[in-house]
């Protein structure tokens, strides 16, 4: 990638860390999909929630689980440890059918396990082995399956995770074809349903795609297309397809991932769909964005700024030929938005394209320096205020430096410190920060 998104893959610890560190700092979604848990657990179970025991630790012992979860548990004296009616071994060794206490994720009580294991109902543990000998959960909350996994069927759930077990036996000479029978199993659980297994299948499906779309017979690629049509707008299911759809690339798929962006208020749809549309190519991505707004109806401003967000973060380069032309329109559409009698949020989401856009010989400056001068006569917020700063930090040039500098010291100072940052950081420097 040769841009910055806000992502649904966020940063967080690896899974080689102490577990109760993970679930502290944070668990990746991608690496604790029902699949990623089902394969590389210690033990798995099914099993019942039977109580919650408080285990007494001797003095001078550090309660690191309370250390991580003081808010559930504050009293360091006291480990809360999960106590199950194991009925079934599915993955592991050592453990049998009977009782198994285990450390109670991020130290949840009784009443903060998911309902249907309060009411009696099995589950599917995924468990690791710690350093000190107790097992706790791999991905933290994650490493639960339960009823409400696979939105009221336990049975669904469980079988979704034995198929993909069973695989791993079945296919254990034959790479590719546990590929495919793997490729088949998530597609099947992609049912736009909101549910664990319909987010993790696609999931598995985006972040493995070199993997598994060769598999993707001519239906499956058209199904793809028709799930993105149909999936809600903002879930995390549509996010995924975006994703999935950009590296599969099935016929429509870019067409659909336009469509997404522009009936969808949501700008994790956007920078989503950008992403995905870099990987169809920027130039031609970038051109039918343009067209398809030109086409949207006066008043849809939502989705006029949806298309702006996501030509900012696609971005076409001067120094790439076939990108040159559609960077010229891409710079005459903020040029016609770039001004006081736009709606506010195409206007603020225009700013951080310019921003984006990286125009390092002030192609905006006029606009910018107009902006700068309609805040100090009121006539634009001061959220644009603060974007046009940052547009003209972005511009690496002499003279929009030297415009800043002289602005620092009006407003009372307000915006001195707003002005220093977005000169060394124009990237990274909070727009909105108050």
């Amino acid at each position: 990638m040769k841009k910055f998104l806000t992502g649904l893959f966020a940063a967080g610890l690896l899974l080689s860390a102490a577990p109760a560190l993970q679930a502290a700092q944070g668990v990746r979604a991608e690496r604790t999909t029902f699949y990623e848990l089902a394969v590389h657990a210690d033990l798995i179970v099914k099993a019942k929630l039977v109580e919650i025991v408080d285990v007494e630790l001797e003095d001078g012992v550090a309660n690191l689980d309370v250390q991580l979860h003081r808010f559930n548990n504050s009293n360091e004296a006291i480990r809360r440890d999960a106590r199950l009616q194991v009925t079934e071994v599915l993955r592991g060794d050592g453990v049998f059918v009977g009782e198994l206490d285990i450390v109670s994720v991020q130290q949840q009580s009784f009443t903060q396990y998911p309902a249907s294991l309060q009411a009696g109902k099995e589950a599917l543990f995924f468990l690791e082995k710690r350093s000190d000998g107790l097992w706790d959960l791999g991905g933290a909350q994650r490493g639960i399956l339960s009823e409400e996994s696979g939105v009221g069927s336990f049975t669904r759930v469980e079988k979704a995770v034995r198929d993909v077990l069973s695989y791993e036996h079945q296919y254990v000479l034959n790479e590719g074809a546990r590929h495919g029978a793997l490729q088949e199993r998530f597609m099947k659980e992609v049912k736009l349903d909101d549910s664990r297994l319909s987010i993790d299948s696609l999931l598995d499906l985006s972040m493995n795609a070199e993997t598994y779309a060769p598999y993707f017979d001519s239906y499956e690629r058209f199904e793809l297309v028709n799930l993105l049509w149909d999936s809600v707008a903002g879930s995390a299911e549509r996010l995924e397809l975006i994703t999935l759809i950009g590296r599969v690339q099935p016929d429509g798929g870019r067409e659909a991932i336009i469509e997404a962006i522009i009936a969808d208020p949501s700008e994790r749809t956007a920078a989503r769909g950008a992403d995905a549309l870099e990987q169809y190519g920027t130039a031609k991505s970038c051109e039918m964005l343009l067209d398809r707004y030109l086409e949207i109806e006066a008043g849809e401003d939502i989705s006029k700024a949806r298309v702006i967000t996501a030509l900012g973060i696609l971005r076409p380069y001067n120094k790439h030929a076939d990108e040159q032309m559609v960077r010229a329109r891409v710079t005459d559409l903020l040029r016609s938005v770039l001004n006081r009698d736009s709606n506010s949020l195409v206007l603020q989401e225009a700013l951080l394209a310019a921003r984006d856009m990286r125009y390092t010989n002030n192609e905006l400056g006029p606009q910018l320096t107009q902006l700068v001068e309609d805040f100090r006569q009121g006539l634009v917020s001061d959220v644009v205020y603060k974007r046009v700063i940052v547009a003209l930090a972005a511009t690496r040039n002499a003279q929009a430096k030297e415009q800043l500098l002289a602005l620092k010291g009006e407003f009372n100072t307000r915006y001195d410190k707003h002005i220093e940052l977005s000169i060394l950081m124009p990237f990274t420097t909070l727009v909105d920060f108050k």
